[in-house]
């Protein structure tokens, strides 16, 4: 028998917090922020990325981590050609227990309050290829944005200068949604077997493209 007892959203919070701040970057972070990306997109909650970017030694790229709700301060770095981490579902520091992102609706309700953010968003998939790692497989964020801009543009598989998005997964991970993105929809596939593969693939952008700050 289980007795489930009331509580409250500040309980949880609390709980969250803890959860999230006491957790530490391993190598697949130090490796994403070690490679000189223009902008570094997460839809996690958590600060990993920025102790892995004060571990490192990567002050001014600490300082430019934003979510989704600070519009203007992400339009200004994209301008200004600075990289920033984005934070596309918001941080656990700022999110209270209501206002996680699990469900398309409630994906729908920040495009909604924050249309700015989606014209951020189009803007830099409008203008950079994009690599996905760490991806499950779905995401309705990311996906909705490429296919906004593949039916507005009629963006195909031809044209060698138009950016791409790149998507790394485990082979027993790619599906026949996956395969009719790779077709249509200028998304390839990046297969691998084991995890560790992503791993030395992430490396290996760090060491051949390292960030320079």
């Amino acid at each position: 028998m289980y007795f489930i007892l009331p509580f409250t959203t500040d309980f949880c919070d609390d709980e969250l917090n803890a959860l999230f701040y006491a957790a530490e970057p391993n190598k697949y972070h130090d490796y994403i922020i070690s490679t000189n990306y223009r902008h570094i997109i997460t839809t996690n909650y958590d600060s990993l990325l920025e102790k892995s970017a004060k571990k490192l030694g990567y002050k001014s790229l600490l300082t430019r981590s934003y979510s989704y709700v600070e519009q203007q301060n992400l339009s200004i770095a994209i301008y200004s050609q600075n990289t920033a981490i984005i934070h596309a579902h918001g941080k656990i520091s700022d999110l209270k227990l209501d206002q996680f992102v699990l469900t398309r609706d409630d994906y729908l309700t920040i495009m909604k309050h924050n249309p700015g953010f989606r014209l951020i968003m189009n803007s830099i998939f409008l203008t950079n290829s994009v690599l996905f790692t760490g991806y499950g497989g779905s995401d309705p964020h990311f996906e909705d944005i490429i296919s906004d801009l593949n039916m507005t543009l009629n963006w195909d598989n031809e044209g060698e200068d138009l950016p791409r998005c790149y998507i790394m997964l485990r082979k027993d991970k790619i599906t026949p949604i996956r395969e009719f993105l790779n077709d249509k929809h200028r998304v390839d596939i990046i297969a691998f077997d084991e995890y560790n593969q992503m791993t030395v693939f992430l490396k290996d952008l760090a060491e051949s493209n390292p960030r320079r700050e």
